[in-house]
């Protein structure tokens, strides 16, 4: 009988969702016969709990990163955990409609790319006595406590040194494997063709700079844009708005010089397509974009990342000397003209990336959890 295998994502930040879908694509690819169902479970959950698990993210990442970073480095602690282990029953109350889908799906296995997903799934299981085993992908750089729910049969993480980490705070080795983070086949596999030129508007032979801002959109990117417009290189800025019209707006409004091209686009979902055109990529440091670049070995220039997880992923890039970062948006401009004009530095850092790369990241996921 062909295994049902359930993914389940949470869309704070875009992320944990194309982690999920990655999974879903090898399984399909790789797994023909098995039954795949990817779900966010913001779908299954009343407002309380999407205002909490998403809502609330957004807000305090815009617009109180500093209180975001205290709270997350305040519950890395095993004390918080418990207690919000302790609570997973309400939340599983005000998840109902994710119970009624296992109740009907029946998956052999659950895998989870976001802890709040494995807590309620857990809880689920557990109230109906169900012996489903649900696996953890963790998709950062660093292990936070949160991420260590009771009830997770096995941990797939980036590096063995985040494996290291989950050991010492009393995981059984045989429970995780470094099996890196998953990210699409496309992102390896698409090339820069006329075809793509032409959909994204763009030509060959000049630089593009692809500026992102995050699924929704967090990230002003309107002032890193300006500020690449005092270049003397011929550039094409592609910046991708997300979800946020104003963002759009503000990048719309722009006047940028004749020799300087901007392309402006809202959420797109064939992300891997513009990876394939870039010459350099501008991001945050969220973990599957980083993963994502890395993957691919496009250059990358990190602005100042937010405390906490995007500040664990910028440091990993540092310490293997993988991407450059910025402090203060002015830094951009340097950081583009040194990547673009210095050959040798575009392959050191692309060198530097293929070292840390595991691009069959999925597989490696899809084949663990085919075989337990």
């Amino acid at each position: 009988m062909p295994k049902k295998i359930l993914m389940l994502s949470l869309s704070a930040g875009s992320g944990h969702v194309r982690a999920a879908e990655s999974l879903r694509e090898e399984a399909h690819n790789s797994y023909p016969d098995a039954i795949v169902e990817h779900r966010d479970i913001i779908e299954f959950v009343h407002k309380p709990l999407k205002l909490i698990y998403r809502d609330f993210y957004v807000f305090m990442t815009k617009n109180a990163p500093l209180v975001w970073g205290y709270l997350y480095k305040t519950a890395n602690s095993p004390m918080v955990r418990e207690t919000i282990h302790a609570t997973s029953h309400i939340q599983t109350l005000l998840a109902a409609g994710l119970a009624r889908f296992i109740d009907v799906f029946k998956p052999d296995m659950i895998v989870c790319t976001h802890f709040v997903c494995a807590e309620i799934a857990t809880s689920i299981l557990k109230e109906r006595g169900m012996a489903t085993p649900v696996a953890m992908v963790i998709t950062d750089y660093q292990i936070h406590h949160l991420w260590m729910v009771e009830g997770v049969y096995h941990y797939f993480v980036a590096t063995q040194t985040i494996k290291k980490d989950l050991i010492a705070a009393g995981v059984a080795a045989e429970r995780i494997t470094a099996s890196g983070i998953p990210v699409s086949t496309a992102v390896i596999a698409t090339e820069r063709s006329p075809h793509l030129y032409e959909h994204y508007v763009v030509e060959q032979g000049r630089p593009i700079v692809l500026a992102l801002s995050g699924g929704f959109g967090l990230q002003d990117t309107s002032t890193i844009v300006q500020t690449l417009m005092a270049s003397k290189l011929p550039l094409q800025i592609c910046a991708v708005a997300g979800s946020n019209k104003a963002l759009k707006e503000k990048l719309e409004a722009l006047q940028s010089p004749s020799h300087i091209t901007v392309r402006i686009y809202d959420f797109v979902r064939a992300i891997h397509e513009l990876y394939a055109l870039a010459d350099v990529v501008i991001s945050k440091a969220g973990g599957l974009t980083v993963t994502e670049c890395i993957t691919r070995g496009v250059p990358l220039i990190i602005t100042e990342p937010l405390p906490g997880q995007e500040a664990a992923n910028a440091n990993f890039l540092q310490t293997h000397k993988a991407a450059l970062q910025i402090k203060k948006t002015p830094d951009v401009l340097n950081k583009i003209h040194r990547i673009l004009t210095n050959a040798a530095l575009r392959g050191e850092l692309t060198k530097n990336m293929k070292k840390i790369a595991r691009p069959y990241a999925a597989r490696a996921i899809l084949e663990q959890v085919i075989k337990e």
